[in-house]
């Protein structure tokens, strides 16, 4: 009898942990924290864009593999839409507004939405000398955006993550992946089948921790005092 196999999906999921543990090592390494209103360094700054757009793609991962399951399951149709296949999955408003604060960002990155502004400098301080023009001015930004941003901060509205794209830091890095964490945990205590990660463990800076730890401690780890 031929052998049929086990089921299999090709889900990356978390083997972005990877990248993500050798990106936040590199933050740990940048021991200022110094930015002005209009930047903070580059390589704090290209740093922390990229383990955002990395902890959302791992978050995306993961509930497509949900979605699919869901689907297997008659739970969620093939035929239904991509908002009503999250909102299945996420059924928790504070939940949803993680993950939608999470894309937002991640679009504000990957598909860097700019600001116009007109800057000087003062000292060795880079100020704007006006109130820079939102990325709406150029047509850059769908419905979400315009709800998760406060745009006279330039910030998320809900955990105050920087949206101006030369300002994201550190500690906006933190911020996402412990938001996509929670997620990740939601979904697991939903169904286990859906993402298991609490039992994952991270390397990072040559020690080996359980992933609820690492979290946990990733305020200590990267932002100094």
């Amino acid at each position: 009898m031929k052998n049929q196999g086990d089921g299999y999906l090709s889900i990356i999921g978390d083997r972005f942990l990877f990248p993500i543990a050798t990106v936040f090592e590199k933050l740990s390494e940048i021991k200022t924290y110094h930015e002005n209103e209009v930047q903070t360094s580059a390589t704090e700054n290209g740093y922390s864009t990229a383990a955002i757009v990395l902890s959302a793609i791992m978050v995306e991962s993961y509930i497509i593999r949900a979605v699919i399951i869901m689907i297997d399951r008659s739970k969620l149709s093939p035929e239904s839409k991509p908002r009503e296949r999250i909102k299945y999955i996420l059924s928790d408003t504070d939940v949803m507004n993680k993950r939608d604060e999470i894309f937002t960002v991640r679009d504000v990155i990957v598909h860097n939405h700019p600001w116009g502004a007109r800057v000087f400098t003062e000292g060795n301080e880079l100020k704007f000398a006006s109130p820079p023009e939102d990325p709406r001015v150029y047509s850059f930004g769908d419905k979400k955006y315009g709800e998760i941003v406060d745009f006279e901060n330039k910030t998320t509205k809900f955990t105050g993550i920087n949206v101006f794209p030369t300002k994201i830091n550190k500690l906006d890095a933190v911020k996402i992946f412990k938001n996509a964490y929670d997620i990740l945990k939601f979904m697991e205590n939903r169904d286990r089948a859906l993402c298991y990660v609490s039992h994952l463990n991270i390397t990072f800076n040559n020690e080996r921790l359980q992933l609820d730890q690492f979290v946990s401690s990733l305020d200590t780890l990267i932002i100094p005092k």
